[in-house]
């Protein structure tokens, strides 16, 4: 009982972790942007794969949103100057993010283009 207990702690303490979300610009468009497109692939009733590689890009990038909030929150608090070697680590951080959300879009792109252009044609 008492490890379900601590695994309950470690949950709330994670679910916490979320509000770092609601306090970062890019994090809340990320955040948007996921919401649009599980509802993009709701309403074209994409395949199972398709749901499957919406959901590890959505994860991904949101992840690393996370991740990268957390690490520039940490960065500003151990350097109040200019320190080239913290702004060298926020840089990959926000890279990371970069590349993620990169590669979402190549995915989603692949899998939405054709179904969003023949809802124009």
């Amino acid at each position: 009982w008492r490890e379900f207990r601590g695994l309950y702690r470690s949950l709330i303490i994670a679910f916490r972790g979320f509000r770092i979300i609601t306090m970062e610009r890019n994090s809340t468009i990320h955040v948007a942007v996921a919401v649009f497109v599980v509802l993009e692939a709701a309403l074209f009733r994409v395949s199972t794969i398709e749901w499957l590689l919406v959901s590890i890009v959505v994860a991904t990038v949101l992840s690393f949103e996370i991740i990268n909030s957390a690490i520039e929150r940490i960065a500003n608090k151990t350097s109040t100057g200019i320190d080239p070697e913290i702004a060298l680590i926020k840089d990959a951080s926000a890279a990371g993010v970069l590349v993620s959300a990169i590669a979402a879009a190549v995915i989603g792109m692949s899998i939405f283009f054709t179904r969003i252009l023949a809802e124009i044609l």
